[in-house]
């Protein structure tokens, strides 16, 4: 519906109609929407200062050359954040999720330490959190993979060439929207392809929206799965999941979290504090000490940090 005003010289002006939709691709300030109806269109940020990422849902008008000028953004849940080390503001990845599956596989070496800062963050935002273990029917998973199951985070085999745990995988985003993650060269294209063979168009559609189709591997781009949604993100080197205080990091390691109303001090930082029932069950062995040990280093991380960006 169009909204009337008048102008200057009392002549009717009609004000551009305004739709919603789903951001299914960002890059920069532009990238792909669809609406309710399946139909696509590509839009660019009417603010520089406003920036979209995947899942958001948004309120758009018409613009020149029929583009989709994003106006405004809708409140968000779900939300994945990095803390980049130079700057205050965290970045958003996505928007509105439930799942995330954090990707390793047998080459290139899995970073464990860059899996649990994923999985932390899943926790921190209040996603459901997996491991998938890509290329299975090359390598069974190492022994250390085990420590996400007992934590609490379900461990899924999959292989995208032989379709192996693919049922599976759709079970678990079930109607939710899911992001996967991980290390460049662990399969994310490839199970993407094998889940949504409409992936290669959706990033064709982003490559002419852009016109620079050479650099939309740093796009992220979501696709149906299923009777759910399952966003890509490029692969990367480093994570360090954006949390309001470092305090918060004792919270998104589940094993972690589920001992802390044992330990003798509410405020207790699991490191060194007496009565701890966290460092108890590291020595007993009940808790993953590699896991321990990468939580450790988080909140080292998440400190210095904070030390770096408070106000001089």
């Amino acid at each position: 519906m169009r909204a009337s005003r008048k102008s200057s010289k009392g002549t009717p002006v009609t004000a551009a109609a305004t739709h919603s939709a789903l951001v299914v691709a960002a890059y920069g300030r532009r990238g792909l929407l669809e609406s309710a109806d399946g139909s696509r269109i590509a839009c660019l940020a009417a603010s520089r200062r406003l920036r979209f990422v995947c899942g958001d849902r948004v309120t758009w008008q018409p613009g020149a050359d029929g583009i989709a000028l994003v106006q405004d953004i809708a409140p968000r849940t779900g939300l994945l954040e990095r803390q980049p080390e130079r700057t205050g503001a965290p970045e958003p990845v996505a928007a509105n999720l439930t799942h995330l599956l954090v990707l390793l596989a047998p080459r290139p070496a899995p970073d464990l330490e860059l899996a649990d800062r994923y999985l932390a963050a899943a926790v921190l935002m209040g996603a459901a959190g997996a491991v998938g273990w890509n290329k299975a029917d090359l390598d069974a998973p190492p022994a250390a993979i085990d420590a996400y199951a007992r934590a609490g985070h379900p461990v899924l085999r999959l292989s995208a060439q032989a379709g192996t745990g693919v049922d599976a995988l759709l079970a678990w985003i079930g109607t939710g929207k899911a992001v996967v993650v991980g290390q460049s060269g662990v399969g994310k294209s490839s199970l993407l392809n094998r889940l949504a063979p409409s992936a290669a168009g959706t990033t064709g559609e982003l490559s002419a929206s852009t016109g620079e189709g050479r650099h939309t591997t740093t796009a992220s781009v979501m696709f149906r799965v299923g009777n759910g949604w399952l966003a890509d993100t490029p692969g990367v080197r480093d994570f360090v999941p954006a949390v309001p205080e470092p305090h918060h990091v004792r919270d998104g390691f589940l094993e972690l979290r589920a001992l802390a109303p044992g330990c003798r001090f509410a405020d207790c930082s699991h490191r060194h504090e007496p009565g701890c029932r966290v460092l108890a069950a590291v020595a007993a062995g009940d808790v993953d000490r590699r896991r321990y040990e990468s939580y450790v280093a988080l909140r080292r991380t998440a400190e210095a940090m904070a030390g770096r960006l408070q106000p001089r």
